[in-house]
């Protein structure tokens, strides 16, 4: 068996990263003169909770919900309330609207309720998104801006944007909790550019993860114990990722593993499926609206029309999980984790090469390359694996084309790449007026070379942060 290296950092506090975005629209939120409602939520271990307790303040009141019975939720929400408020919970609440106006009337004017982990209190009390519409509708609440947060995407998407729930359409804010960028990590780790990209394309932007992973002292270390073996804390979170978030997520298992393994059309899930296509359009669509897969279309094909679209794994981790994990199952549940890592290490340069694909086409937008601003990338392809090309996308002027190539690889010849690039280059529809700018994202430093410039990981990950 591996022996885990634990960090001394372990017990230290992990950092606050980012968020400034999220922290404004939350801060212009506590500022407004009425009461208003906000709708927090995204995937689990992404920081939603870390950020509201970041952004609460003296006299805002943070509850934390748990899958106790409502009667008891009330107890604890009184209970934390009499900290701030001296005797409130020597009174018995019968029901949350008894106790939410109560809190309203005894709380100062522009105070923020904040309820964290909402789902886990409307399962137990269905009745609770309707209480919290009447009372706003009614002007019962009129000192309070009410935050509700989950991480069930759905549950949460449904009660901001239902249109025969409650509170559809009464939220001033609606957010989404994303991961974090790329560069963050480099932050979160201690590690260099190089490494940095590496842990991503196994961790993604969770910063749970980032943190789970800080008391490892090596990708290797913290891969074996937090992931392949059997009872790392992160070896069954995908399946709780998709619980969250899916009635029944076993199709949806079956889809991600099929596309993490090479399957990326919808013809070929019906295929493997043994399923009508029309019975994955619906499954797939909610893959993708919950920031767990995307559809690619190749450079310069309308998104909508195209039928060229390809389906991948949106997230670092999940593809991580999907590529090595799950075709593994039973031999690490046979204790195997040495030997799957040894298979991991064969093939992991592609993998990582995949997501520094990804990394390299989001930079664009960020990086002047060639003193030119760019607009977002998107890959080209026509039929063979020759006729490819990684990063293509026009300047924010429309003036010039910018045609590039990703590569996750030590030693490059960059003249070769240039030579490749004009060759593919000759197939796409170019505009007469534009001019092409080459470019290759590789693991070296960043430089210009004649006509090419090379985009370092170190120039991503600081591009990434802004």
């Amino acid at each position: 068996m591996f022996l885990i290296s634990v960090k001394s950092i372990s017990m230290r506090t992990f950092p606050f990263l980012n968020r400034s975005s999220e922290l404004e629209k939350l801060n212009s939120l506590s500022t407004l003169t009425e009461p208003s409602l906000a709708i927090i939520y995204g995937r689990r271990r992404c920081g939603k909770s870390r950020l509201l307790q970041q952004f609460s303040r003296s006299q805002d009141l943070y509850f934390l919900a748990d899958k106790q019975s409502s009667s008891l939720q009330r107890e604890r929400l009184a209970s934390d309330t009499a900290k701030q408020l001296n005797g409130f919970d020597q009174v018995n609440y019968p029901t949350w609207e008894s106790i939410l106006t109560q809190i309203d009337q005894r709380m100062p004017t522009g105070a923020c309720l904040i309820l964290d982990e909402f789902p886990y209190l409307a399962s137990n009390s269905p009745e609770l998104p309707s209480v919290i519409q009447r009372l706003l509708d009614t002007n019962r609440i009129q000192n309070l801006h009410i935050i509700l947060c989950g991480s069930s995407q759905r549950m949460m998407l449904n009660l901001a944007m239902g249109a025969n729930e409650p509170l559809y359409g009464r939220s001033q804010l609606i957010m989404k909790v994303r991961p974090l960028e790329c560069g963050w990590i480099r932050k979160a780790l201690k590690y260099d550019s190089r490494t940095s990209i590496e842990a991503y394309s196994i961790l993604g932007g969770t910063p749970r993860y980032w943190e789970l992973a800080r008391n490892y002292d090596s990708i290797e270390a913290f891969t074996k114990a937090l992931i392949l073996d059997r009872d790392g804390i992160l070896h069954d979170e995908m399946r709780r990722l998709l619980l969250d978030d899916l009635n029944d997520s076993s199709l949806a298992i079956s889809l991600l593993s099929l596309i993490g393994n090479g399957c990326h059309r919808l013809s070929e899930f019906a295929s493997r499926l043994g399923k009508p296509a029309t019975q994955l359009t619906r499954p797939i669509s909610n893959l993708v609206e919950l920031g767990y897969v995307r559809r690619e279309t190749p450079f310069g094909e309308d998104e909508k029309k195209s039928k060229r679209g390809l389906y991948k794994i949106a997230d670092p981790y999940l593809a991580f999980i999907f590529r090595f994990l799950e075709p593994n199952r039973s031999r690490l549940e046979m204790g195997a984790t040495d030997q799957i890592y040894k298979e991991v290490e064969k093939s992991f340069a592609h993998h990582a090469g995949g997501i520094w694909e990804d990394l390299s086409r989001a930079s664009t937008n960020r990086i002047a390359i060639g003193g030119i601003e760019w607009q977002s990338a998107k890959r080209w392809w026509r039929g063979s694996k020759d006729r490819e090309i990684d990063i293509v996308c026009e300047s924010v002027d429309r003036q010039h084309l910018l045609i590039g190539e990703s590569k996750w690889s030590d030693s490059i010849d960059a003249d070769r790449v240039l030579r490749r690039l004009k060759k593919i280059a000759t197939q796409l529809l170019i505009k007469s007026n534009q001019k092409q700018v080459f470019a290759l994202w590789h693991k070296g430093r960043a430089y210009s070379k004649g006509e090419l410039h090379c985009i370092s990981p170190a120039k991503v990950l600081d591009a990434s942060e802004h």
